[in-house]
């Protein structure tokens, strides 16, 4: 069998075998032993998987930004426009002090209403019925509109208002009030002036120079001066809950001017009977009172 060539035998010399090897070493490196070491710990660093970064876009952070805000606006503004409203029952009168530090008096079965950005953002209210109002001076004006877009505008100051169906009136007790007919004609009275609109017709009113400083119901009187006997049945029927008719002549024909007692209709009539010349029957369920 023949031997492999390459095979090392015993006989080979020293020389021969050093000469055989001299190709397998390894040339000596230049590189430091703390340069190498370095380098192996950052090839292992390397291979380990650094956590992800997630950047968003420019787009997606304004579009969240913008979500965030529109949620905070629509609850500010749902909160804001929550509505608050007062009533008076019938026959009684009542008094609150709004947000602003002013009052509003409020007779028998009228309706005051103000959402919750009153004093902050604006100071608007709405009313039916009949209220007296002391207005605190307050930066921004005091707006008042009934149903049928009727307004009150003021800074600060003192004045009645009437809102019923037929009828809207306003008096001024203290300082200067601006009202607005409906949205169109504006009209500006004084201390002891008055406007009403009655049928669609205005009509601007000078009170006597013994005016007196608040409405006479809120001191527990009706006060009258040249209404019609249609405003004080209106009046009267609002307040003590029946109904003042007249029978065999036009109301709106006939006039009133005086005082009548808060507390008993029966009085009132009698009181109106006696000044013009009427009688009156009240029906037997107390459900009316007629004229004649």
């Amino acid at each position: 069998m023949n031997e492999n060539k390459n095979s090392i035998s015993p006989e080979m010399d020293e020389k021969t075998l050093r000469e055989m090897f001299q190709g397998l070493l390894v040339p000596p490196s230049k590189v430091g032993k703390e340069e190498a070491w370095a380098k192996l710990i950052n090839a292992i660093d390397e291979k380990i998987e650094k956590p992800k970064r997630i950047i968003l876009k420019p787009l997606i952070t304004w579009a969240i930004a913008a979500g965030f805000t529109v949620l905070v606006l629509l609850s500010s503004y749902l909160f804001l426009n929550q509505k608050t409203t007062i009533e008076s029952p019938i026959a009684s009168t009542f008094s609150i002090v709004l947000p602003d530090g002013s009052r509003a008096t409020l007779n028998n079965g009228a309706a005051l209403s103000y959402r919750r950005s009153f004093g902050l953002l604006n100071r608007n209210v709405f009313m039916k019925g009949e209220i007296f109002f002391q207005v605190a001076k307050h930066r921004g004006t005091f707006r008042v509109t009934d149903r049928f877009n009727h307004q009150v505008l003021v800074p600060g100051t003192e004045f009645n208002v009437i809102s019923r169906s037929n009828y809207f009136a306003v008096h001024c007790f203290e300082g200067k009030v601006e009202v607005r007919i409906t949205q169109r004609e504006l009209f500006k009275i004084e201390k002891g002036e008055a406007i009403s609109v009655k049928s669609g017709t205005i009509n601007r009113q000078i009170i006597n120079s013994d005016f007196q400083s608040k409405p006479a119901w809120v001191k527990g009187e009706f006060t009258f001066s040249n209404n019609s006997l249609s405003v004080v049945f209106d009046e009267l029927s609002t307040f003590y809950g029946i109904q003042f008719n007249a029978d065999g002549f036009d109301p709106n024909s006939r006039t009133f001017s005086g005082t009548l007692p808060v507390g008993s209709y029966e009085a009132a009539a009698n009181i109106l009977s006696a000044s013009l010349g009427l009688t009156f029957t009240i029906a037997p369920d107390s459900s009316s009172i007629t004229f004649r």
